[in-house]
């Protein structure tokens, strides 16, 4: 991976890195933190289509994590 150059056990060495640093808990734990920080700034706002489509939006990015 260092090289550029990609061979078929990249993939399962990087799989094997993520699995035993437990990177894939922690970004969803990371996506609701910041989903969270999204929600709170869109309170200030008036009930709308708009902000309900924002908030769709957050939800999908979370959901998508996993």
């Amino acid at each position: 991976m260092e090289e550029q150059q990609q061979t078929e056990d990249d993939l399962k060495q990087a799989v094997a890195l993520m699995t035993r640093h437990d990177a894939l808990s922690d970004t969803i734990e990371r996506a609701r933190h910041y989903g969270d920080i999204a929600r709170d700034a869109l309170a200030i706002f008036p009930d709308s289509h708009e902000k309900d489509c924002l908030l769709g939006i957050v939800d999908f990015c979370i959901q998508r994590a996993h």
